[in-house]
Protein backbone atom coordinates (compact mmCIF):
# COMPACT_ATOMS: atom_id res chain seq x y z
CA UNK A 1 0.00 0.00 0.00
CA UNK A 2 2.86 2.37 0.80
CA UNK A 3 4.50 1.71 -2.56
CA UNK A 4 1.19 2.30 -4.32
CA UNK A 5 0.69 5.54 -2.39
CA UNK A 6 4.14 6.83 -3.34
CA UNK A 7 3.65 5.81 -6.96
CA UNK A 8 0.28 7.53 -7.32
CA UNK A 9 1.64 10.64 -5.61
CA UNK A 10 4.49 10.76 -8.09
CA UNK A 11 2.24 10.16 -11.10
CA UNK A 12 -0.42 12.73 -10.20
CA UNK A 13 2.07 15.60 -10.48
CA UNK A 14 3.31 14.35 -13.84
CA UNK A 15 -0.23 14.02 -15.17
CA UNK A 16 -1.22 17.46 -13.86
CA UNK A 17 1.72 19.07 -15.67
CA UNK A 18 1.17 17.02 -18.82
CA UNK A 19 -2.48 18.03 -19.11
CA UNK A 20 -1.88 21.52 -17.66
CA UNK A 21 -4.36 20.96 -14.86
CA UNK A 22 -3.26 22.62 -11.66
CA UNK A 23 -4.72 24.70 -8.87
CA UNK A 24 -3.78 26.11 -5.51
CA UNK A 25 -6.26 23.73 -3.88
CA UNK A 26 -4.74 20.75 -5.70
CA UNK A 27 -1.23 21.70 -4.58
CA UNK A 28 -2.46 22.13 -1.00
CA UNK A 29 -4.27 18.78 -1.00
CA UNK A 30 -1.16 17.11 -2.44
CA UNK A 31 0.94 18.50 0.40
CA UNK A 32 -1.60 17.41 3.00
CA UNK A 33 -1.65 13.92 1.47
CA UNK A 34 2.15 13.77 1.56
CA UNK A 35 2.21 14.80 5.22
CA UNK A 36 -0.47 12.28 6.16
CA UNK A 37 1.39 9.50 4.34
CA UNK A 38 4.59 10.25 6.24
CA UNK A 39 2.63 10.47 9.51
CA UNK A 40 1.00 7.07 8.97
CA UNK A 41 4.31 5.44 8.00
CA UNK A 42 6.05 6.99 10.99
CA UNK A 43 3.30 5.66 13.23
CA UNK A 44 3.84 2.24 11.69
CA UNK A 45 7.55 2.47 12.47
CA UNK A 46 6.84 3.33 16.08
CA UNK A 47 4.29 0.57 16.52
CA UNK A 48 6.11 -2.27 14.75
CA UNK A 49 9.80 -1.39 15.22
CA UNK A 50 10.25 0.61 18.43
CA UNK A 51 13.84 -0.65 18.68
CA UNK A 52 14.62 1.24 15.46
CA UNK A 53 13.91 4.52 17.23
CA UNK A 54 15.78 3.62 20.42
CA UNK A 55 18.85 2.42 18.50
CA UNK A 56 18.98 5.38 16.09
CA UNK A 57 17.54 8.27 18.10
CA UNK A 58 20.75 10.32 17.73
CA UNK A 59 20.33 10.27 13.93
CA UNK A 60 16.59 10.88 13.96
CA UNK A 61 16.43 13.66 16.54
CA UNK A 62 18.16 16.33 14.39
CA UNK A 63 15.79 15.53 11.52
CA UNK A 64 12.75 15.94 13.76
CA UNK A 65 14.13 19.20 15.17
CA UNK A 66 14.79 20.60 11.69
CA UNK A 67 11.28 19.65 10.59
CA UNK A 68 9.75 21.33 13.65
CA UNK A 69 11.82 24.48 13.13
CA UNK A 70 10.82 24.70 9.47
CA UNK A 71 7.15 24.08 10.27
CA UNK A 72 7.16 26.54 13.17
CA UNK A 73 8.79 29.24 11.04
CA UNK A 74 6.29 28.69 8.22
CA UNK A 75 3.38 28.95 10.66
CA UNK A 76 4.85 32.12 12.18
CA UNK A 77 5.75 33.78 8.91
CA UNK A 78 2.96 32.64 6.55
CA UNK A 79 0.29 31.48 9.02
CA UNK A 80 0.23 28.05 7.38
CA UNK A 81 2.41 25.01 6.85
CA UNK A 82 4.66 25.34 3.83
CA UNK A 83 3.99 23.35 0.68
CA UNK A 84 7.06 23.47 -1.50
CA UNK A 85 6.75 21.83 -4.90
CA UNK A 86 10.32 22.22 -6.08
CA UNK A 87 12.61 19.69 -7.72
CA UNK A 88 14.64 19.46 -4.51
CA UNK A 89 11.49 18.76 -2.47
CA UNK A 90 10.50 16.08 -4.98
CA UNK A 91 13.98 14.52 -4.78
CA UNK A 92 13.78 14.53 -0.98
CA UNK A 93 10.36 12.86 -1.09
CA UNK A 94 11.59 10.27 -3.59
CA UNK A 95 14.63 9.34 -1.47
CA UNK A 96 12.43 9.22 1.62
CA UNK A 97 10.10 6.82 -0.18
CA UNK A 98 12.99 4.62 -1.31
CA UNK A 99 14.32 4.49 2.26
CA UNK A 100 10.95 3.59 3.73
CA UNK A 101 10.23 0.92 1.14
CA UNK A 102 13.66 -0.70 1.44
CA UNK A 103 13.41 -0.63 5.22
CA UNK A 104 10.11 -2.50 5.17
CA UNK A 105 11.07 -4.90 2.36
CA UNK A 106 14.60 -5.82 3.38
CA UNK A 107 14.57 -5.48 7.17
CA UNK A 108 12.60 -8.70 7.53
CA UNK A 109 14.98 -10.57 5.22
CA UNK A 110 17.99 -9.77 7.43
CA UNK A 111 16.27 -11.16 10.51
CA UNK A 112 15.46 -14.55 8.94
CA UNK A 113 17.68 -17.45 10.04
CA UNK A 114 19.73 -19.13 7.32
Amino acid sequence: MVALGFFTDMIDGVLARLFRVNSALGARLDSIGDDLTVLVISGGFIMTRPQFLTERWAWLLPLVILFLIQTGYALYRYKRISSFHTRLAKLAAFTQGVFLLTFWLFEKQRNKPL
